[in-house]
C-alpha cells in the first residue's frame, strides 16, 4: 500500500532534518553565549503511515495526502520542552527567523505549577537518571493541579499533557496524547497506561513506585 503522504513523503524527511538541525545550531548558539541550553531537549517524529490513517479514520475524513498534511497538520512533530519561561518566548523568536518557517498560531503556557514540576523532573533525570526522583516530581505534579484542572486554559492543559507525553517517551512507552480533556481522571488514565507499558516491560520496580506514589496521594490502585 502506497504511504497516506504519497509523493510527499520524501519531503517530510527534508523538513525535519532542516528543522531538527536548525534548532541544534541554536542550542550551540546559546551554549557558547552563556554556557547554558536553550532548551533541555526537543523530540522530532514523523506520524507513521497507520498513525495518520488511523487518526482520518477517527475524524471521518478519507484517507489521502491532502487529509494527511492540510486537514490534520501533525505530520511532523517537533517538541522542545523548555525549563523556564523565557525559554520558551526566546525559542519562538529563533524559529521565526528560520528561512521558509512561518508562525501559524501559538499556544503559551506559563502555568507555574507544570514549570516547577517539569523543572524538577528534568533535573532529576540529569542527576544520574535519578528515576525515582523524577516519577515523584510527576506525581506532585498531579497533586498539586489535579484540583486547579477545570480552571486552566486550553493552553495549561495541553502543556501538561504534552509533559506527560514526554515522560511516556522517555521511559520507552509507545502512546499518544491525541485529544485534550479537563478531567484529572484523563491524567491518571495516562499514568495507568504508562504502569501497563512498564509492566509488559518488564520494569517491575518503576512500576511498583508509580502505583505507591498513586497511593500516598489517595488513589486506589488494584494490580
Amino acid at each position: 500500500m502506497e504511504s497516506i503522504y504519497g509523493r510527499y513523503e520524501s519531503a517530510l524527511y527534508i523538513v525535519q532534518d532542516k528543522m531538527e538541525k536548525a534548532l541544534n545550531e541554536y542550542q550551540q548558539q546559546i551554549y557558547e553565549k552563556t554556557q547554558d541550553k536553550g532548551y533541555e531537549h526537543i523530540l522530532v517524529r514523523i506520524k507513521s503511515d497507520e498513525s495518520m490513517r488511523e487518526k482520518c479514520r477517527r475524524k471521518g475524513i478519507e484517507e489521502n495526502e491532502y487529509s494527511a498534511l492540510f486537514i490534520n497538520k501533525d505530520a511532523i512533530g517537533i517538541r522542545i520542552v523548555c525549563s523556564f519561561i523565557e525559554d520558551i518566548f526566546s525559542v519562538i523568536k529563533y524559529i521565526r527567523t528560520i528561512p521558509d518557517v512561518e508562525v501559524i498560531e501559538e499556544f503559551n503556557s506559563d502555568y507555574e505549577v507544570l514549570a516547577k514540576w517539569r523543572r524538577e523532573f528534568f533535573d532529576s533525570m540529569d542527576d544520574d537518571f535519578n528515576t525515582p526522583k523524577a516519577i515523584a516530581a510527576v506525581f506532585g505534579l498531579i497533586n498539586d493541579s489535579k484540583n486547579e484542572l477545570n480552571n486552566l486554559s486550553d493552553e495549561d492543559k495541553i502543556a501538561i499533557k504534552a509533559f506527560l507525553d514526554d515522560v511516556a517517551h522517555i521511559f520507552g512507552v509507545n502512546f499518544e496524547v491525541e485529544e485534550v480533556s479537563a478531567g484529572s481522571d484523563d491524567l491518571l488514565e495516562l499514568i495507568s497506561e504508562v504502569r501497563s507499558e512498564l509492566r509488559a516491560n518488564k520494569q517491575y520496580d518503576l512500576s511498583d513506585k508509580i502505583r505507591d506514589n498513586l497511593q500516598s496521594l489517595g488513589y486506589e490502585i488494584n494490580d
